[in-house]
């Protein structure tokens, strides 16, 4: 299925407060992809205000939900008396999202780009924020995963030793599909890694790569090359590569187009910080954790002696 713009840009950012394209000359032009050019009538909303007992905020939304094409039914749908003990008891139920009323999202004319099971979740979604924004959260988890996979969402949390790294790098990644270890500004998670490769006996096939500089680029490539065609495999750390946002943008492929054969012990393995411009594409094929450091000066200090107790620094 597939996500309308219109439909997200409702969702994100609320309705525009212009619904049509202007021409060259500042003439009003043709009505924007998705709209329907106009939303339904003060009328509508009061009997639907009226039937259900909508808040103010609650009808406003109703309005602004028929300027979607594929919506632009939905307030008389909503007003209509036969649909109104159906829609009171979407408004009352503990999970309203198990309950939309039939019929609400069948507008067969509608041009939008909204398709499939993606589609009508986000048409959900919108409604749910519409009416119920207290169920919002979990509408938008459904249609995250709908959208981006099953279990795009469940970070594992990295808080101790090894082990948990362990478990993941070795047993749920492959060649093809990096781990990326997110953290908060001012930790650096890629001493596990070392950590554990020291573990493993594996310390001399960890190349660590800053990233964010040409050079860096050039030494990843290289070590990403060198490691994949080792004969008993290597691991590439990345580190920092919130900072090579657009040099991303091609490591999926880079990666996917690799001639590993047999090889199984080959891993690459990216640290970042937060950041929403990292692509999504490399996000969704990747192994995810998030490094969470401990709370509390004590247990701050316990990590830092831990790091310098380390193999690696005795």
């Amino acid at each position: 299925g597939n996500l309308g713009n219109a439909e997200m840009d409702l969702l994100l950012k609320g309705a525009p407060k212009a619904l049509t394209l202007k021409g060259s000359g500042g003439e009003r032009g043709h009505v924007a992809p998705g709209y329907s050019g106009d939303r339904c009538s003060q009328d509508v909303i009061d009997k639907a205000t009226k039937a259900l007992g909508l808040n103010t905020q609650q009808a406003k939304h109703v309005g602004d939900l028929t300027i979607l094409s594929a919506l632009k039914n939905f307030g008389q749908h909503v007003a209509d008396p036969s649909n109104a003990s159906a829609w009171k008891k979407f408004l009352e139920a503990p999970e309203p999202e198990t309950e939309f009323p039939s019929g609400c999202f069948d507008d067969k004319s509608s041009s939008s780009e909204c398709t499939g099971e993606v589609g009508q979740k986000l048409f959900k979604a919108l409604v749910i924020q519409a009416l119920r924004p207290d169920r919002l959260l979990t509408v938008l988890e459904d249609l995250v995963e709908a959208a981006l996979g099953k279990g795009f969402l469940e970070l594992g949390v990295m808080t101790g030793g090894t082990d948990e790294l362990r478990e993941v790098l070795i047993n749920q990644c492959k060649g093809h599909t990096p781990l990326i270890l997110v953290s908060v500004p001012g930790f650096d998670p890629s001493g596990k890694v070392i950590a554990l490769a020291q573990e493993m006996g594996k310390a001399s096939a960890v190349q660590s790569i800053a990233m964010g500089s040409q050079e860096g680029y050039t030494q990843a490539e290289r070590a990403i090359a060198s490691a994949a065609g080792a004969t008993d495999g290597g691991w590439v750390l990345l580190k920092n590569v919130h900072l090579s946002v657009r040099w991303l943008a091609g490591l999926e492929k880079r990666l996917h187009s690799l001639p590993l054969g047999g090889q199984t012990k080959f891993r690459v393995i990216l640290t970042m910080e937060m950041n929403p411009a990292v692509p999504l594409n490399l996000l969704r094929v990747s192994q995810r954790m998030v490094f969470e450091p401990p709370a509390g000066v004590r247990a701050s200090l316990q990590r830092s002696f831990g790091t310098c107790l380390s193999v690696k620094r005795c």
